[in-house]
């Protein structure tokens, strides 16, 4: 379960770092389609894959307008799977930093 919920909160950093919205509840949207995206992959309900396979810090850090804009995912591969270093290191980072955080 730990690498799906690897791929799973890294498609969804993903999603919402190509889709930078205004901080707070305008971000609803956007939340609610990577979410969507994430639970499509999976199988399951946008409830199930927000609750058990997409890292807190991720929504937390876009809802606070903390996510960074990134690259928008290219080809034809299923996005947050193939990604580049850089990608999982900015994600190990948000994620290092809320956990010291909090």
């Amino acid at each position: 379960k730990d690498f799906r919920t690897w791929a799973e909160t890294l498609l969804a950093f993903r999603a919402l770092r190509s889709s930078i919205e205004p901080a707070g509840t305008a971000a609803r949207g956007s939340v609610g389609r990577a979410t969507e995206l994430v639970a499509e992959a999976l199988g399951n309900t946008p409830a199930v894959s927000r609750q058990s396979y997409i890292a807190p810090a991720v929504i937390d850090a876009y809802v606070a307008g903390k996510l960074r804009r990134g690259r928008t995912p290219t080809g034809e591969r299923r996005p947050g799977l193939g990604s580049d270093r850089r990608e999982e290191l900015a994600l190990i980072h948000l994620i290092e930093a809320a956990s010291r955080s909090g």
